[in-house]
Formats: C-alpha cells, structure tokens, sequence
C-alpha cells in the first residue's frame, strides 16, 4: 500500500481516528483530577564514616542509604510523624500517615513524599516527616556508639499539588500513541472489510 492510498484510506475511516482518542483524553484529564495530591521534601543524609569520595558505588555508607526508603514506610517511623502531627493538633491516625509516606534516594539524596486526598494533610505530613527524620535515622539506621548522621533538609515541602514530573509530556505522548491507535483500527476495518468482500475500494 502506497502513502497515498494509505492516507486515502485513514481519511475516509475518520471517525475511527477520532474515537480513540475521544474516549481516552476525557479518561486521561480525568485520572489527573482524580490523583491525591503531593507533597515532598529532600534531604541529604551524610552518614558517619562518609567520606565522600566519588567513584564507589557500593560504599558501605551509600549501601545503608538503601535501607532509608525502607525506614521512611515503616511502622516506627509513620508513629513518630503520628506523634509529631499530634503535637500540632492534627488527628490523623498512624494508619493515615504509613499509607501515605513514600521515600526514595539518589545517592545521598532523599526525596520523601506524602499523597493524600485533602492537600492540607499532604503537606503537614510531609512537614512532620521532615521534623522528624534525623532522630529516626540516627535512631534505626546508625550503630552505636558512632557519631550521628547528619539530615539536612535542602528542599522544605511545598504546598501539595496534584501535578506529577512530565505529566504534560506524559499525556502529550498518550494523545499521539491514542491517534496512532485510531488509525490502526481505521487499516484494520479496511483489511477485515477488503477481504471479505463486503466492499472494495
């Protein structure tokens, strides 16, 4: 099949280009509405004993820090943001905060990050979290009798949005990827079509 005769055939099926995409915006737009919201934090946790010379991935130092996204879903670590929260007057229980807390690092970066439905509990959360998480590193993630770790929080959390890194890029390539899809069906209908004889073009 020549472009010619392709683009022919995708023209007239118009309507089957269209509906992909027709059904899956409104779906898409309404998933981004939908999310929790977010509110997040970083820190860079030096622990004792680092170093900080490049070029050795696997230093004891940055295994540990493996173990800190671990730290921030625990039980222990969602009741002393419980505790903190309490402090401020909030009511959200320890269940609420472990089901929202979320933690992941880049070296001696951590990104710790809290959904919620309402964007006030989003934020306080991840506000007590970052209250709290130098005491619970050193707590649970450095031996005794070493120095403490140092936690500075570098990026304090924001207002919680319900906005996500790339989302526009995300749905600007689920748009294309829902026309190419349209269009398939559009050469498949005329094949199915064609081949058995019910019309020729």
């Amino acid at each position: 099949m020549t472009l010619k005769e392709l683009v022919s055939v995708v023209f007239r099926r118009w309507w089957l280009v269209l509906l992909v995409p027709a059904i899956a915006l409104p779906a898409m737009l309404l998933r981004v509405k939908s999310q929790p919201y977010q509110s997040s934090f970083n820190a860079v946790v030096l622990l004792p004993g680092d170093t900080e010379i490049p070029g050795n991935s696997e230093k004891p130092e940055l295994m540990v820090m493996d173990d800190v996204p671990v730290l921030i879903i625990s039980d222990v670590f969602s009741e002393a943001v419980a505790v903190d929260l309490a402090a401020t007057g909030a009511t959200l229980t320890v269940d609420e905060v472990r089901g929202s807390l979320t933690g992941t690092r880049y070296s001696r970066v951590l990104t710790v990050t809290s959904e919620r439905d309402d964007p006030g509990e989003a934020r306080a959360i991840a506000e007590a979290a970052s209250r709290v998480l130098p005491a619970q590193v050193n707590a649970f993630l450095v031996a005794n009798p070493a120095e403490p770790a140092t936690v500075q929080i570098i990026d304090p959390a924001g207002d919680a949005t319900r906005s996500r890194p790339n989302q526009t890029i995300t749905l600007m390539a689920l748009t294309v990827l829902a026309f190419a899809i349209g269009g398939g069906l559009a050469l498949l209908a005329h094949s199915l079509f064609t081949n058995s004889g019910r019309i020729t073009d």
